[in-house]
């Protein structure tokens, strides 16, 4: 007959595989292998169970809750790497409930739900529930359980409301979509979306000229509020801008690092590229270097980009009392850039590139907000002239009148 591998040795399979990804796992290693001999000690076979993990995690018996969660969390992802590698079922109705996976694999919560939580509700909580079901999976966030630690030194104590467990009781279907991956038949949740709040070209200009530029402080924010409205930037591609990432050759451009490790290349205005050209001759900073410094010479964070643009536009708003009436934000600057492009009639494709959208339907919501082309529209459609009809009187009626 064949030998089960001992929890030790599962053990040591877990820490070498995640320490040749990079982890150093030094002290949570060492707790680890306490736990797997422990198990192995306490004569322990099959699956994981939760009097067992709670058994451990209490000891010592004076131990903090803050101690014992700790070790909880470090049995927490081991059970995971069991589940994945099919080493043995860890979901039973006592023990540890599934959530799945996008590919259709079961993987373990992280909760460890002792029995007196799911006491009378388990048949619905996880009864059908198997490490390796890939039809009906239970979700069941650790985020909303109590520490449950406590129910360590007081089993009846389940310490999480029935009220609470009760979103979770049915399991959640899981079908396969026309692309073949394994996703949950949820319907998504409808919310109300409102149109793009943008500027005019107006304020726009009124918020350009706001900078004072005879301070140094000025001239960056004339600088950073040129380049948010020439290439609709995020603002995080904006702050984690370097001075290498200046294209000057052909016209000029700058290279985004953009979401999703996503790169792109956006071309300048002439004006753009001499305050660039003026700023760096001020900075002289090398290539890695910070293109638009803080104070400190450091990057500048997202708050620091909101706070220069808000005070830019309580500046402007002296000039223009119009930028009182909204809420302007670095992302309303590049709603502004995108609005721009479309009324000047660049196509939709081009301006979702020009933005790095991942697909044109986020574009497409500037299309629906542009009521100027929408005007036009209605202004090619020939209107409809309805009669105008008189009311005339009858012959008889005229004779009488006449006749008067």
């Amino acid at each position: 007959m064949r030998k089960h591998p001992t929890m030790v040795n599962r053990a040591k399979d877990y820490l070498e595989h995640r320490r040749a990804l990079g982890f150093a796992l030094d002290i949570s290693g060492e707790l680890l292998l306490q736990f797997a001999r422990f198990a192995d000690d306490s004569g322990h076979r099959g699956p994981l169970t939760t009097e067992l993990v709670l058994r451990w995690a209490a000891l010592p018996e004076k131990a903090s809750p803050r101690y014992r969660a700790g070790r909880l969390a470090i049995v927490r992802p081991f059970a995971r790497y069991m589940d994945c590698r099919c080493l043995t079922p860890l979901c039973s109705t006592r023990s540890v409930a599934c959530a799945p996976n996008w590919d259709g694999v079961a993987m373990v919560c992280c909760c460890l739900i002792p029995a007196s939580m799911t006491s009378g509700t388990a048949s619905r909580v996880d009864g059908s529930c198997s490490g390796t079901s890939k039809e009906w999976m239970s979700i069941t966030p650790f985020r909303l359980l109590r520490p449950i630690w406590d129910t360590a030194k007081s089993p009846t104590r389940t310490g999480i409301s029935r009220g609470q467990l009760s979103c979770f009781r049915r399991p959640v279907n899981v079908s396969k979509n026309s692309q073949g991956s394994s996703l949950p038949a949820l319907p998504e949740k409808r919310f109300e979306q409102s149109l793009v709040e943008y500027l005019t070209k107006e304020q726009m200009q009124s918020l350009l000229d706001a900078p004072d530029t005879s301070s140094r402080i000025g001239r960056r924010d004339c600088v950073l509020l040129m380049l948010m409205y020439n290439t609709g930037a995020r603002v995080s591609e904006i702050a984690d801008l370097r001075v290498g990432d200046l294209r000057p050759e052909s016209g000029g451009s700058v290279h985004f690092h953009g979401k999703g490790r996503k790169q792109r290349s956006v071309p300048l205005w002439r004006k753009t590229v001499q305050l660039l050209r003026k700023w760096l001759e001020e900075t002289a900073s090398s290539a890695d270097k910070p293109l638009l410094p803080n104070s400190r010479g450091g990057f500048m964070t997202r708050a620091g980009v909101a706070q220069r643009l808000s005070q830019a536009v309580a500046t402007a708003a002296a000039q223009n009392p119009t930028l009182r009436k909204s809420h302007i934000s670095p992302h309303t600057i590049r709603h502004t850039t995108a609005m721009h492009l479309l009324q000047s009639g660049v196509d939709l494709s081009t301006i979702a590139m020009w933005l790095g959208h991942e697909s044109i339907q986020t574009t497409h919501q500037y299309l629906e907000a542009d009521l100027e082309s929408k005007r036009k529209a209605l202004a090619s459609v020939k209107r409809p002239r309805p009669s105008q009809s008189r009311r005339t009187a009858s012959k008889p009626l005229m004779q009488f009148l006449e006749n008067l």
